[in-house]
């Protein structure tokens, strides 16, 4: 409905065993018994699978822990000064990487599609990221970002399918256009509610991301900057700065089902919530002067809950019902 508002120790273990079929020799024999009766059962690969065939695998799948005591080799990069232009063939290869304290700044583009980096982090807290750093990186799951950055770049981490978590340092200010764009796997984004402005499709195709706080702080959201995040459930703004809600900020988030609108907003652009099907709670503030007539293009509910528009009378939003008679069942006054 619409409403109105204001090391273990492994020395002697040869003696511990002796004479015992817990001796390791005696193990692997009983081991290889077993593997050769799997084999008769279920078919020969069982050895391959045992004999190095999938062995590891499991660890290959688990990103390694950032350890940023201990830097990637130097000749991993190409080097202008304190700046990183690029990377050598050493430095393509690597799964783990530590950019050294040494780095002041690495040009744009410098890891993008890289498909070798699980991992990444910053020795240097205020070195300087170019843009599409790490863009279309598909392997890149964990990333720790230098604590003294202000600015999220353009493009960052476009691309980045399997990154699922993210912590934004305190320091930062802005996220810019695309930063996550495409970002599919990514679930969880955190940050120290300093952010003042989010570009245009910043989280833009995030499927899996379920929540994200818009602080008091965040005065500009760019458009269709958290467009089809499919699991987004709840969007409630609280800044009183931001006047207008841009073109498809919020379209196509199909679980989506509440939206809080504050104080301040004077103007709902189009498409803003277009194609949330589920939508049937949003709160209207009094300052609302203009709603586009795409707004909020096909909304229509999907369950048995009536979708009302509730507004003061008079209002602009009053007003203008007769756009959205489609998309509602009813009109209720205050």
């Amino acid at each position: 409905m619409f409403r109105h508002m204001k090391g273990t120790d492994t020395m002697g273990q040869c003696s511990k065993y002796a004479g015992s079929s817990r001796h390791p020799f005696g193990m692997a024999v009983s081991l290889a018994v077993l593997v050769l009766l799997s084999c008769c059962l279920t078919g020969c690969d069982a050895i391959n699978n045992f004999i190095g065939g999938n062995q590891g695998s499991l660890m290959e799948n688990i990103p390694a822990a950032i350890d940023l005591e201990t830097a990637s080799d130097e000749d991993c990069f190409l080097w202008n000064g304190g700046t990183i232009t690029g990377l050598t063939e050493k430095g393509k290869a690597q799964v783990n990487v530590v950019v050294p304290k040494k780095a002041t700044s690495i040009d744009k583009e410098t890891f993008a599609r890289n498909t070798a980096i699980k991992s990444v982090g910053f020795q240097n807290p205020g070195i300087v990221l170019g843009e599409g750093l790490f863009m279309d990186c598909a392997s890149l799951e964990m990333a720790l970002l230098p604590t003294n950055l202000h600015v999220i770049p353009i493009s960052l981490f476009k691309g980045c399918r399997a990154l699922k978590e993210i912590v934004i340092p305190d320091q930062v200010t802005k996220i810019d256009n695309m930063a996550f764009f495409q970002c599919t796997s990514l679930e969880s984004a955190e940050h120290g509610g300093k952010i003042e402005s989010i570009g245009r499709q910043a989280f833009h195709t995030c499927d899996k991301l379920k929540e994200f706080e818009f602080s008091p702080s965040i005065n500009v959201i760019g458009e269709g900057a958290f467009a089809w995040c499919y699991e987004l459930e709840s969007v409630v703004l609280t800044s009183t700065e931001q006047e207008i809600l841009e073109v498809r900020t919020f379209s196509n988030c199909v679980k989506l089902t509440k939206v809080v609108i504050p104080e301040g907003v004077k103007k709902l652009d189009v498409g803003v919530f277009a194609q949330c099907p589920r939508l049937t709670d949003i709160t209207l503030p009094a300052s609302l002067e203009e709603i586009d007539t795409g707004a909020f293009k096909n909304t229509a509910a999907l369950n048995a809950e009536p979708k009302k528009y509730k507004v003061v009378e008079g209002s602009p939003a009053d007003l203008s019902f007769g756009s959205y008679s489609t998309q509602f069942d009813a009109k209720e006054y205050q």
